[in-house]
């Protein structure tokens, strides 16, 4: 996977989305900033839930994967296309 660090597709109170390259897939990277509060996080978790139980909808970028061990240091990583 590749990440540009340059390229930002948005900025927001709790992270920031990157463009990047999963294989040939162009894919939204999603981040959250290090001391985020915990409501957070587990509104983030929630998110992560409901993409995984949508699978393919026309209408909802596609969760490609999560990384959620390092969620409680602050640090997380989520894929979409």
């Amino acid at each position: 996977m590749c990440i540009g660090e340059n390229l930002i597709l948005g900025i927001g109170e709790f992270g920031i989305v990157y463009k990047g390259r999963l294989g040939d897939q162009n894919v939204a990277v999603k981040t959250v900033k290090p001391g985020v509060e915990k409501v957070y996080l587990k509104s983030l978790m929630l998110e992560l839930k409901i993409l995984m139980l949508l699978r393919n909808h026309e209408n909802i970028i596609n969760l490609v994967g999560a990384q959620t061990s390092t969620l409680a240091s602050g640090e997380f990583l989520c894929l979409c296309i």
